[in-house]
Parts: C-alpha cells; sequence; structure tokens
C-alpha cells in the first residue's frame, strides 16, 4: 500500500522533510529539520529512517556490500533507501556524483518484483544499465525508441515469467506511455511485480512537460492507473522555485 507521507532527502542542504499528499490537504506544510530523522512523523513507523535495524536490513545491507561494493553510506542515501523499502513515496534531491542512483538500485535489488525507471537522456539509460549489468548480469534492461525488436521479444519474455530477471527496466517518458508498455505494466501490477516507479531527471517535468517532451505530463497517469505502486523522483537540481514546481506535481500523482 502506496503510504500517504511523502519523504523528501535534501542533501544539497542538508535538510530533510516530509509532506502530506495534497489531495488530503489544502495547504503545503513542509516539516524540516536538520539531520534529525528521528523528528520525521513516525507514519506507519516505530523506527528511524536512518535505522540499520529494519526488517528489509539485512538483506540490504548484504547487497550493498556483495553487489554494490560499498560499506559506507553517502549523506541521506541510507534514509532514503530505507523509506523506499518501507514502500513511502521519495523526492530525492542531491548533487550530481552524491549517489542519487543508489537510492533507487539498491531498494530494486533488495525488493521483489520489478522496478520501472523513467528517464529522459538514452545515454543516461545505456550508462546505468550497463553499469548494474557488470554488478549483476542480466539484473537491467532498457526499453526505448531503439532497441531492436529481438531484444524487445527478450526483455518482453522475461518480464512475463514468473519470477523475472530483470529487477529494473529502463524506459523513456514516451516508452512508458505507449500501449505496449501500460499492457505491460499492468500484467506487472496484476501479479503484484510491479515494485516501484522510479523518475529520474524529475525537473524535466516542470522544465520539458509543456513543450520538448509533453510525455512528461502524460506520467500523471502513473497513479491513477497504478495506485498501490510507491514513486521515486531524483534530481540534482534544487533551486527553491524547480523543487517547489516539482514537489506540487509529485504531489498530485
Amino acid at each position: 500500500m502506496t503510504l500517504t507521507l511523502g519523504i523528501c532527502f535534501c542533501a544539497v542542504s542538508h535538510s530533510v522533510f516530509s509532506f502530506v499528499d495534497f489531495k488530503m490537504e489544502e495547504y503545503f506544510d513542509p516539516f524540516f529539520c536538520d539531520e534529525d530523522y528521528e523528528n520525521i512523523p513516525a507514519v506507519h513507523m516505530d523506527k528511524p529512517l536512518n535505522s540499520r535495524n529494519l526488517d528489509h536490513s539485512r538483506k540490504m545491507f548484504e547487497i550493498f556490500e556483495k553487489v554494490f561494493k560499498l560499506t559506507k553510506f553517502r549523506q541521506n542515501q541510507l534514509e532514503a533507501i530505507n523509506a523506499a523499502l518501507l514502500g513511502f513515496d521519495v523526492f530525492c534531491v542531491m548533487p550530481t556524483g552524491g549517489g542519487k542512483s543508489l537510492c533507487y538500485q539498491l531498494p530494486a535489488m533488495t525488493s521483489p518484483g520489478v522496478t520501472v525507471v523513467i528517464s529522459p537522456l538514452l545515454s543516461l539509460i545505456l550508462d546505468q544499465e550497463t553499469k548494474m549489468n557488470e554488478r549483476s548480469r542480466g539484473c537491467a534492461a532498457s526499453l526505448t525508441g531503439d532497441t531492436s525488436l529481438a531484444t524487445s521479444n527478450s526483455i518482453l519474455a522475461d518480464l512475463q515469467s514468473s519470477d523475472p530477471t530483470i529487477k529494473i527496466l529502463f524506459v523513456t517518458p514516451e516508452k512508458i506511455n505507449s500501449n505496449n508498455s501500460l499492457t505491460l505494466l499492468t500484467d506487472l501490477h496484476r501479479r503484484k511485480l510491479l515494485a516501484r516507479f522510479v523518475i529520474d531527471e524529475a525537473h524535466c517535468v516542470i522544465q520539458w512537460g509543456n513543450s520538448f517532451r509533453p510525455s512528461y505530463k502524460e506520467l500523471s497517469k502513473l497513479r491513477p492507473n497504478f495506485p498501490n505502486v510507491p514513486l521515486s523522483a531524483l534530481t540534482a537540481t534544487a533551486t527553491e522555485k524547480v523543487l517547489y514546481s516539482v514537489q506540487m506535481f509529485y504531489a498530485e500523482l
């Protein structure tokens, strides 16, 4: 079940705040704190988000060390990852090189099912797909306008199996809005294998949505079509205007 509380991690300003679903409140009332994660409202929680003793922690740390070859989290990564694994919607704002990708990759590898990552840049998709498959062969795949028919059929066959090898599926905004993709997502959702949606470069919704990439605005259909699937949004662009506009857009999903 998607929780009504969203968590936003801003490593840029070293702050954390929560926001209540706009559909349930008539106002925007962020709760700010300075690296004091225990003060985050404990909705559906009995431990702070920086805890290393949650139900998923043992499996998560095994994958963190064995697959990602890491031993230490960067600023706010553990909190964002725990929030995702607890089923929260997560809005993650971290500078380029700050470790945003791990905030969806580690939950994706830890959780059952398939995480769908929506990214606007083919080069970024191919880079992330390659890196993930170097860590764990066959765990990542991409469906874009450049994907061959043979590769697409192979990916679809895996995703239609009872236990897909693919854990992370990268798609472009245009691709996810296609009828074929919606059919695939509906099938995964029906079989309880649709773990999470991740919108990378989330600021593009505001900068490109009305003109260059109108398909970004179509992402608003994800929540009504898949109401119980949690959402993560990631960006390194954190001006006050963009940050607020992105929060407004995703809170309405």
